[in-house]
């Protein structure tokens, strides 16, 4: 399976997971892992605070990674998403 394939094959499926996880709950992802000091938007406060092992994200708050920093997301369902440096997930 090439790049593309496989690329398209994690966003089909991440895109089922948020569609399953959406429709059954307002708690998608726990922070299982942080690195450096990345920021979590929160969608209810409308405040950034730095982001750590065990915060529960709503829908619509919003991750940010700098510049050697990282996140490792965990679904309810035990799935794991790493957010890498320089990005950011809604």
């Amino acid at each position: 399976m090439g790049f593309h394939s496989s690329l398209l094959l994690f966003i089909i499926s991440f895109t089922s997971l948020i569609g399953s996880a959406y429709a059954d709950t307002s708690q998608l992802f726990k922070l299982a892992r942080v690195s450096g000091k990345p920021t979590v938007f929160n969608v209810n406060s409308r405040e950034s605070k730095e982001a750590h092992v065990g915060d529960r994200l709503l829908v619509g708050d919003t991750v940010t990674t700098q510049t050697d920093e990282e996140v490792e997301l965990m679904a309810d369902d035990g799935s794991i998403l790493v957010l890498t440096p320089k990005s950011q997930i809604e």
